[in-house]
């Protein structure tokens, strides 16, 4: 359960949007992988500035978007929290976990910036 748990965890923060498919009017095949660099954010909690201090115009419900933003991004990474100490027992502190999971989620992020910069080359 955890290595499944990890490669979907990697499909879906690490792993660049892919598309496949057979384009309709010539019958050739096609794959498309695309990364927005635009979209890359190297400020800590930037983000959540946003999200919490600045409105946005364009939507009418920004602290619902926030919230559902910020929630599925901790139950994303929660599975971490459960499975670590189950399979390791010197992992049960809660700092140890703490530590963990904001490692994980860094090197995401780092992950996500190194293959948007592949991809753009």
């Amino acid at each position: 359960m955890f290595v499944l748990y990890i490669v979907g965890l990697a499909s879906q923060t690490v792993i660049p949007r892919w598309d496949m498919g057979i384009i309709s009017d010539t019958g050739e095949l096609y794959f498309d992988v695309s990364s927005d660099i635009s979209k890359i954010n190297l400020i800590p909690f930037h983000t959540l500035y946003k999200y919490f201090f600045e409105l946005n115009a364009n939507v009418d419900d920004w602290g619902s978007i926030s919230l559902m933003n910020i929630s599925a991004n901790m139950l994303l990474f929660s599975p971490m929290g459960f499975f670590v100490p189950l399979i390791w027992e010197r992992w049960v502190s809660f700092k140890k976990i703490f530590l963990l999971g904001l490692s994980v989620t860094c090197i995401a992020e780092v992950f996500q910036f190194f293959v948007a910069q592949i991809l753009t080359m």
